[in-house]
């Protein structure tokens, strides 16, 4: 990239990596623990696979998989945020581990799209490449899931048949319900970028309330901090009932932002006190 052009993709790359590095931690832990329970983990070894052979490809090509990847999993998140009853059940810890991942990919899931088309990635390997994501990541995790169910002996009772099917091609079901805006990315590209402020209840564990802001697109354009702003009543009520406060995003411009609006919505010493017993956390870049 010319010099221009990279320092304009510095800071949200400079976010893109800190995030997936934590994402990348955090699940490896996640992995481990699967791994001591006795369940193999065949999806990350076949993709280690495919990553080898294809090394020498042109560098667009790795981020236009990238791009694709992250297509699709900001759908899977985006509808795991409008379906936070599919975790119901979960160990609490997950289910906000899972629900904060979804968030973030909401956050930044143009980043290497915007990359690609800036390197000069053409049409053609954009959409032929997705059609291969789409292929490789369904079938890694059917096979997968099918492997895991299969160790703890759930996978011909019929109970788990009728669930899956609920689960993934009711009428609001995750794969069905997206399949409108996976044929998006092989016409255009949505854009715009998304950070959310979510109100989680505490003691049923189950996301109540998702409120979104879109500061790129032209029919919102507000940021998290006005959002803050509007619900700050409901925000100093949940701070009231021992709500915890998570930031995540770029270092410079919208995290400083949001602790101003928290601040004024807070109160200086009352985020200093929520920050020094663990209730107020930035994860920023």
């Amino acid at each position: 990239l010319a010099p221009a052009e990279r320092q304009a993709f510095e800071e949200d790359l400079r976010g893109f990596i800190g995030q997936e590095a934590t994402h990348r931690h955090l699940h490896a832990l996640f992995n481990r623990e699967l791994t001591r329970q006795g369940l193999t983990n065949e999806f990350e070894k076949r993709a280690a696979r495919r990553i080898r052979a294809n090394q020498h490809l042109d560098a667009r090509k790795h981020v236009a998989v990238t791009a694709a990847t992250e297509h699709f999993t900001a759908l899977f998140a985006q509808w795991l945020m409008q379906h936070p009853e599919a975790l119901e059940g979960a160990e609490q810890r997950l289910a906000y581990l899972w629900l904060w991942h979804s968030a973030e990919e909401s956050e930044h899931r143009n980043v290497a799209f915007d990359l690609y088309r800036a390197l000069g990635g053409n049409e053609y390997w954009r959409l032929r490449i997705f059609r291969y994501v789409t292929f490789t990541f369904l079938t890694d995790v059917l096979r997968q899931t099918v492997r895991n169910l299969w160790h703890d002996g759930s996978l011909f009772k019929p109970g788990t048949w009728v669930s899956a099917w609920r689960l993934l091609f009711s009428r609001d079901g995750l794969i069905r319900s997206n399949v409108p805006a996976w044929r998006d990315y092989l016409r255009r590209y949505n854009r715009g970028r998304g950070v959310v402020l979510i109100g989680h209840s505490q003691g049923a564990g189950v996301l109540r309330r998702l409120d979104r802001a879109f500061s790129r697109d032209a029919g919102d354009g507000r940021y998290v901090q006005d959002l803050i702003v509007a619900e700050a009543d409901d925000i100093r009520a949940w701070v009231d009932r021992g709500a915890a406060l998570y930031v995540c995003g770029s270092l410079e411009g919208m995290s400083q932002g949001v602790h101003s609006a928290l601040q004024d919505a807070l109160g200086e010493a009352r985020l200093l006190e929520l920050l020094e017993t663990g209730r107020y956390r930035r994860d920023v870049y």
